[in-house]
């Protein structure tokens, strides 16, 4: 019988070299990954971050070294080689506390680390920080700690170090025992008041010394990344490919040939020409939709990313994949498209005791390290600040890039908030912040983040062309203008799911040729009809499409005519960014119409943002010729009425030791689920399982179904499922 200690379970009837599966050869192996890391994008990231490569990449180099050697010594546990080989269900102590607490003062590993980095000193304290938040259950002792909530674990915990003792020089103490009972003198609970004393120090510490927080964050991410690249499935040496993908960055051909073939030979106009010259860290441009803002996007990285990753960063999962698929999903481009949605196709890690929601998480975020150029969703890098799983194992990948944020406007307070930290720590890097209408106090807050601004003039021979004619109306005369306007390609934008399958339904029965298109369908089908939609637009005459917020940023279509309920003054002017799209200063042609309602429901907006769509609308309608200027000046007349709430708290640089996890966005409370007829089929096929998720509002009878990979299962009968519609409740 094997006896050795393991680090991850060991796969049955394999032929693979399974040494980096047991705990010695994971440690040594997670260590050298995280020096690979660092020798490929150190000296990058420090620069991207402000940091002084002479002053910091060697305490770096010591740090990591020493985190990722002890990171998972506390696997050598009794209760976690039990449970790693299925004979128990739960560890009493988490094994990265353990890691930690061996640590300290008069532990076993004590000695050893205050030779490597000194005592107590700021790389001890990043170390520590580092290991005991390294899966992110140490959000307080109670998570982490459960032999005194749950019980009946015995006595104490036993530790068995003598098979990893040449990984530090030797140890005096190999055996190691931690006692449950409180009136042991090795009581394990003794050390609750030593890690918040601690921790409230370093997170003081922290709090005064800026360098030191970008420093022990880096660290910490670092560490995380390490640790997973170092259990993948990579297909060939682990250490090759963090070299061969970390290395990857956009040439400057590549961007240009963006550039041209989007252009398709038409000359760049003059604000994406001034974008391709600006020498600033932070550029913002403010122009309308269908303005060019994304070729004078990709014309700014040809001319100011040089040796750098790219991230495109997008509001929305639809807008990501459309930015993609757009722009850089040709075959000869180092680009991918990374989003909650994106296929997963890195093979697997080696299963430890992680759920299959972080083990998704952790291969969905080595994605991020082998492109030149990432298109995703903002919260895919903002993440980072929020200390989310997937932005710190993209961590190498993220700190050495140069970023685009597009629709910047359209953030809410927590997500800008996210974007103005974000800015703030990555000083060494640029940035390019695109936006329809940016109201004045986010760019004075921006301008306050990072110094200076570079800000383009917005091209107001574009902003100042009459597209649009503003109209109320109620439904029943909406039905009569789209049967008056059968030729004409109509978007009817409302607010909720289930507006949106009503109207569909009555459209059909009136004989029209008609689309639905909004989030709640299975993700297949939701492509399958966003590219019916768009195909429609591009190619035919006489089209209905009734959709929901999904359409405002999503789509690159041009409608003749927009239906849309109120909705807050961000979301109408992206609705109409829908609308009369293409013209242009040679070719103004004549303002169309856009019809206005008020919704028979809040949902899912506040009382508050309804009333001033109102009072916008009214400043507007009756107007047969208003401009994208006109939008945005009357939004930022009302916006500067409003205080902007800035909090510059950060999950990732500010918590110490603690490892919170918080949200880039609002809270929401949406799950995703599958169809119990789809199981079968995604059972078969895992990997397929994003094909099938279909994304809902939460609700209390969710709680009692089945959850399989992060997805509850539907019961028959709670619901019916169409392509077209997608789903229904009964």
């Amino acid at each position: 019988m094997d006896n050795r200690l393991l680090a991850k379970k060991l796969p049955i009837n394999t032929k693979e070299d399974l040494n980096d599966l047991y705990l010695y050869g994971h440690l040594k192996k997670t260590a050298t990954a995280g020096q690979k890391i660092l020798k490929t994008v150190g000296e990058r990231v420090l620069t991207n971050i402000g940091l002084r490569v002479e002053t910091w990449l060697q305490p770096l180099e010591e740090s990591l070294e020493t985190a990722c050697l002890v990171h998972d010594v506390g696997k050598a546990n009794n209760y976690f080689q039990d449970m790693i080989r299925g004979k128990i269900d739960l560890q009493p102590v988490r094994h990265e506390i353990l890691s930690a607490a061996l640590l300290l003062r008069e532990q076993a590993l004590f000695p050893w680390i205050v030779e490597k980095l000194g005592e107590e000193t700021l790389e001890y304290f990043a170390v520590v920080g580092a290991i005991s938040g390294h899966h992110l259950k140490f959000e307080n002792w109670e998570k982490a700690v459960r032999f005194d909530e749950v019980g009946g674990f015995g006595d104490g915990v036993k530790l068995n170090l003598e098979e990893l003792s040449p990984l530090f020089g030797g140890l005096k103490e190999k055996k190691v025992y931690y006692s449950f009972h409180d009136d042991h003198i090795n009581y394990f609970g003794k050390f609750k008041k030593t890690f918040y004393w601690f921790n409230r120090k370093w997170e003081k510490e922290l709090a005064n010394n800026p360098e030191v927080k970008k420093f022990a964050a880096v660290l910490k991410s670092f560490l995380m990344a390490a640790d997973v690249v170092a259990s993948a499935k990579l297909g060939g040496g682990v250490y090759d490919w963090i070299e061969k993908n970390l290395n990857k960055v956009p040439e400057t051909s590549d961007l240009e040939k963006v550039v041209e073939e989007k252009l398709q030979g038409n000359q760049m106009r003059p604000f994406q020409k001034e974008m391709g010259k600006t020498k600033g860290r932070v550029t913002v441009i403010e122009a309308g939709c269908g303005s060019g803002k994304t070729i004078g996007a990709y014309h700014w990285a040809s001319k100011s990313i040089e040796g750098k990753k790219l991230f495109f960063c997008y509001p929305t999962t639809g807008t990501a994949t459309e930015g993609f698929l757009d722009y850089v999903a040709d075959p000869g481009t180092e680009s991918e498209l990374i989003h909650s949605r994106a296929h997963i196709d890195l093979e697997e890690l080696y299963k430890s005791e992680e759920g299959p929601i972080d083990q998704a998480s952790s291969l969905g975020a080595l994605k991020t390290w082998r492109p030149a150029i990432t298109v995703c969703t903002a919260d895919t890098v903002l993440g980072l600040i929020r200390n989310n799983r997937k932005a710190l194992i993209s961590s190498p990948a993220i700190l050495r890039s140069a970023f685009i944020f597009d629709e910047v406007h359209s953030y809410d307070d927590q997500m800008f908030n996210a974007l103005l930290v974000f800015m703030k720590t990555l000083s060494g890097t640029k940035f390019l912040l695109m936006s329809a209408s940016l109201p004045d106090k986010k760019l004075t807050a921006i301008k306050e983040t990072v110094g200076s601004v570079e800000k383009i003039p917005t091209p107001r021979e574009l902003e100042k062309i009459p597209r649009y004619s503003f109209h109320l109306s109620d439904e029943e005369k909406i039905w009569e203008t789209i049967i008056e306007n059968k030729e004409a390609k109509i978007l009817w934008v409302v607010n909720t799911v289930g507006k949106a399958q009503k109207l569909f339904s009555e459209a059909r029965k009136k004989g029209l040729r008609v689309i639905n298109y909004h989030s709640r369908f299975k993700y297949k089908d939701r492509v399958e009809r966003q590219r019916d939609l768009i195909s429609s637009f591009e190619n035919e005459k006489g089209v209905l499409a009734i959709t929901t917020q999904v359409a405002e940023m999503s789509l690159d279509i041009d409608a003749d005519i927009l239906i849309t309920e109120y909705a807050p003054i961000p979301s109408l002017i992206q609705r109409l960014g829908r609308l009369n799209r293409r013209v242009t200063p040679d070719n103004p042609g004549k303002s169309k119409q856009a019809i206005f309602y008020k919704p028979e429901s809040l949902l899912p907006y506040e009382e508050e943002e309804l009333l001033k769509a109102g009072v916008w609308l009214d400043r507007l309608k009756g107007k047969n010729s208003i401009s994208q200027s006109d939008l945005a000046k009357e939004h930022k007349n009302l916006e500067e009425k409003e205080e902007l709430r800035i909090d510059w708290q950060s999950e990732w640089l500010d918590r110490g030791w603690r490892s919170d996890q918080g949200p880039v966005r609002e809270p929401g409370f949406t799950v995703n689920i599958i169809l119990e007829k789809d199981l079968g089929s995604v059972r078969e096929k895992p990997w397929e399982i994003l094909k099938f998720s279909i994304p809902v509002p939460y609700k209390n009878e969710i709680r009692y179904w089945r959850f399989w990979r992060n997805h509850f299962i539907a019961p028959e009968g709670v619901a019916t499922y169409s392509s077209e519609e997608g789903i229904r409740w009964k």
